[in-house]
């Protein structure tokens, strides 16, 4: 057929040829939008396989194919990306077919492209994180140390984010195959999120303690979570470490017996209202962090310690079984006296199996203090090994944290910054905190379990005062899942009641309980299993708190419920946040919290 005769037929038939001419038009156009939703999908794919890679080549602690599989992650992660932002992509996904599969095939394209894009400079930084290139004889490679601060903290933040931005997919109706996969990857952002919440403040930690600011010399605490106390557990080994531009020395190492014989703190910098409550128990090493503001406590820490005629620290560093047990990773398994504890078994053994194995408390102590002395020992001569420290935070995450603090004021607020400094905000705003103090002089809240909601109230406003507030809730269960045998008295024992001549509940416990409410929060009603009861009630920081007396056979439970008005505007009229916040102090067992944010105030 020539053209000439083709241009006739098109003059004698033109709706004909314009029909035709759109469906072949459409039929292009949809092959090449499936063409390129398909090659997005297959890069997912290919995302999707890699993913079994990373988490066996991370779990055998091969940094080198780790770093390979992750390179291959961020190729695929920008193509995918390229080509969900492509305009016929982003057309095809307005469409009422299949439009929200590519839709969400784009979401999961840009968490891909977000994630492999923050890894890249700890990717970079992996195959150098050996033992021997950060740290040496002379000590720890600060700015290597530095960049991976930087890396962890900005993977840590993407992971947070793009958590976030898939947990909506959780729930659409999608075809079957691609909610699977999002479902598998949300889970396992929301399972990194917290190891790697573990690991942040270690990196962010390290440059501080090894000196990076000049001379430091450091009081280090291990606080016992097995009997808690308001901004961790009873004070027991300790370790004095001086540091300078990332060299560590051990000077000295102890046990709380050593502590109690010391001369009495300082407390002129305590809130009245712990002085009046506590009273002399407040300057006492064995229960000297009875403050929620852990500044507040290490300052004590510091005046007790320096008020001695021994090395003057200048900054207090405060560990838990969940922190010691990452830094076992990073040094290696610890033997003392015949017993080979694992990095993975630290958490057990401090809280329930050292106790087993020397019932004498004084022999505990000992043990305690050689064990924490032989992890810092190996810490002082260059033994880090951040690779393991990671793959044994994303695995074995635990609800102990680090917390610091310094005498240098600028330090302090770098510490701040860093948010180590396990500070109790006084802002104005939906934020609480529950702390427990072990009341009953055992071990027995490795057994602790906790369940804490926090319902922000409906704003409500007053004509007469001419203020908006908002009526809250706290709901807070309380669990002994201690059991009535296997342990040795040393852990069960009932101390208050044993003075006393009494008799007890073997493995039964007993806890004060305080829940802080918001600044310039109103106390209303505050009922335990139903009935009305508090015993004291007292102010830190603004914060009225509310104690309350509970005790709990083996197995048993109670709920506390709190009601409060608070304001939802602060002092010059502008409205605070509608997302509370509930803090928590370090425990062994991590506490399952809820937040329930509400609507702004019109």
């Amino acid at each position: 057929m020539t053209a000439h005769s083709i241009l006739g037929s098109i003059r004698r038939h033109p709706m004909r040829f314009w029909v035709a001419a759109v469906g072949i038009a459409v039929v292009v156009f949809a092959g090449y939008t499936v063409a390129r939703v398909v090659s997005m999908a297959l890069s997912l794919q290919e995302i999707s396989s890699l993913s079994d890679q990373v988490s066996a080549h991370a779990s055998e602690g091969d940094i080198q194919q780790l770093a390979d599989d992750l390179r291959q992650v961020q190729k695929h992660s920008a193509d995918a990306a390229n080509t969900s932002s492509e305009w016929v992509v982003v057309l095809a996904s307005n469409q009422p077919v299949f439009g929200a599969e590519i839709s969400a095939l784009r979401v999961v394209s840009g968490v891909a492209s977000d994630l492999s894009r923050s890894a890249g400079p700890l990717v970079e930084l992996l195959p150098k994180l050996t033992a021997d290139d950060i740290s040496d004889e002379n000590g720890f490679d600060l700015a290597l140390v530095s960049n991976l601060d930087s890396a962890v903290s900005s993977l840590s933040t993407t992971v947070s984010a793009s958590s976030a931005k898939l947990r909506p997919l959780v729930n659409q109706p999608l075809v079957e195959v691609l909610h699977t996969k999002i479902v598998t990857l949300s889970g396992a952002l929301d399972a990194a999120g917290p190891g790697l919440d573990q690991v942040v403040p270690f990196v962010r930690a390290l440059p501080i303690i090894l000196g990076e600011n000049g001379d430091r010399t450091w009081f280090v605490i291990m606080q016992n979570l097995t009997e808690v106390r308001p901004s961790g557990g009873l004070l027991s080994a300790y370790v004095i470490l001086d540091a300078n531009d990332g060299k560590l020395d051990m000077i000295s190492q102890g046990t709380n017996d050593t502590l109690i014989k010391g001369p009495p703190a300082s407390d002129a910098h305590m809130p009245q209202g712990l002085k009046d409550l506590w009273g002399d128990y407040l300057t006492k090493w064995g229960s000297m962090n009875l403050s929620a503001h852990f500044p507040n406590n290490a300052e004590l820490i510091s005046n007790g310690w320096n008020a001695r005629d021994e090395q003057q620290v200048d900054g207090v560093v405060s560990l838990g079984q969940g922190t010691v047990q990452y830094l076992a990773a990073a040094v290696g398994p610890v033997t003392v006296r015949g017993t080979t504890i694992q990095p993975s078994e630290m958490v057990q053994y401090l809280s329930v199996d050292i106790y087993k194995q020397y019932e004498d408390p004084s022999v505990k102590d000992e043990v305690l203090g050689e064990i924490i002395g032989q992890i810092f020992d190996k810490l002082s001569s260059g033994a880090f090994d951040v690779q393991s420290l990671i793959t044994e935070a994303l695995t074995g995450a635990s609800s102990d944290y680090l917390q610091l603090w310094s005498t240098d004021k600028a330090e302090q607020m770098q510490i701040e910054n860093a948010g180590l400094s396990g500070s109790f905000s006084e802002e104005e705003g939906p934020i609480s905190s529950i702390r427990f103090t072990n009341a009953g002089g055992n071990k027995l809240d490795a057994f602790l379990n906790i369940e804490a909601k926090y319902d922000l109230g409906t704003c409500v406003f007053d004509a007469d005062t001419n203020s908006r507030s908002r009526e809250s809730t706290m709901t807070v269960a309380v669990t002994n899942n201690a059991p009535t045998s296997g342990l040795p008295n040393y852990m069960t024992g009932r101390v208050e009641l044993e003075e006393q001549g009494l008799s007890y509940v073997r493995g039964s416990n007993h806890s004060y309980v305080s829940i802080y409410l918001p600044v310039n929060a109103v106390p209303g009603e505050f009922t335990l299993d139903g009935k009305s009861a508090f015993i004291s009630e007292a102010d830190e920081r603004g914060h009225t708190f509310m104690m309350f007396d509970i005790e709990l056979d083996p197995g048993a439970s109670a709920t506390l419920v709190g009601t409060w008005s608070e304001p939802a505007e602060d002092l010059d009229g502008n409205l605070l946040g509608v997302q509370p916040q509930l803090v928590m102090q370090p425990l062994l067992n991590t506490p399952t919290v809820s937040v329930e944010p509400a609507a702004k105030c019109s």
